[in-house]
């Protein structure tokens, strides 16, 4: 039998009892679970099918005290998403996620325990409080847009802003990225208000179709299906027929093509 460190964690993706981790939000999820675990095993995540390596509670716990920031930032996303077969591995666990977050200085891997300490259970609240200061953070670093997005699945549009300015022209194409795939958790709450700001994913997602940088329209193009934005048919025969992009307009075919496929009726059976 194996020892509890040497145990092998099962990747868990569910709710976890939070009012809007949607069946978007996990999909997104499970390919970033597939990276992380890639991460620790050094490996490459590249390829036609994106796999998730197996890996153990023992190579968590050495990768959230290593000095390299994407081990650590990789560790302490899949320590909230693994299950182990005995309690006290378990235990083993959630203390470890609330050592880390007493002794982790960096914000990129700050969020991904804080979130990881949501899944796991955070009935005091200070998982929740630790995201929504993240949230506020510089907007041009990638925790806050992640932050705010993590917010939102607790139904918390607080960090709406924040994403908000995250995706400003002036910002990077990754920080841009990241806001948007962060708007992703922000649909169910289309419409709330945040002080004088109305809560608009879908109305981000319509303009990042348009942006200047191809880099953003390729990632509007896969949030709008993903989201199952409404408009999204439309945007993407405007998006295949106009973009200046070859590589956009390729992408919106492929995409329209799925859409298109998957409204189609069903051939009824012959007798």
């Amino acid at each position: 039998m194996p020892t509890n460190e040497e145990a092998t964690c099962q990747v868990r993706l569910g709710a976890s009892g939070l009012a809007h981790r949607s069946e978007t939000v996990l999909e997104r999820e499970r390919g970033r679970t597939a990276v992380a675990a890639h991460t620790l095993a050094g490996t490459s995540a590249r390829g036609q099918e994106l796999t998730t390596p197996p890996f153990s509670v023992a190579e968590l716990v050495q990768a959230l005290a290593s000095d390299s920031v994407s081990l650590r930032q990789a560790s302490a996303f899949l320590v909230g998403r693994c299950a182990v077969g005995d309690s006290e591995t378990a235990k083993k666990l959630d203390m470890l996620v609330d050592e880390r977050l007493r002794l982790e200085t960096e914000p990129r891997v700050r969020v991904e325990l804080a979130m990881s300490r949501a899944l796991l259970g955070d009935p005091d609240g200070q998982a929740r409080a630790l995201l929504a200061a993240l949230a506020k953070g510089a907007a041009e670093r990638e925790e806050a847009p992640l932050a705010a997005g993590y917010l939102a699945q607790h139904g918390r549009a607080e960090g709406w802003p924040t994403l908000l300015q995250a995706f400003e022209p002036e910002r990077s194409q990754a920080t841009r990225v990241a806001a948007l795939e962060a708007a992703i958790a922000f649909i169910p709450l289309q419409g709330a208000r945040v002080g004088e700001l109305r809560v608009d994913p879908e109305g981000l997602l319509t303009r990042a179709a348009r942006d200047e940088v191809a880099g953003v329209r390729q990632a509007a193009i896969l949030a709008l299906v993903k989201t199952g934005h409404r408009e999204a048919g439309p945007l993407l025969e405007e998006i295949r027929d106009s973009d200046p992009s070859p590589g956009v307009r390729a992408i919106a075919e492929h995409w329209l093509r799925h859409l298109e496929k998957d409204s189609a009726p069903s051939s009824p059976d012959r007798p």
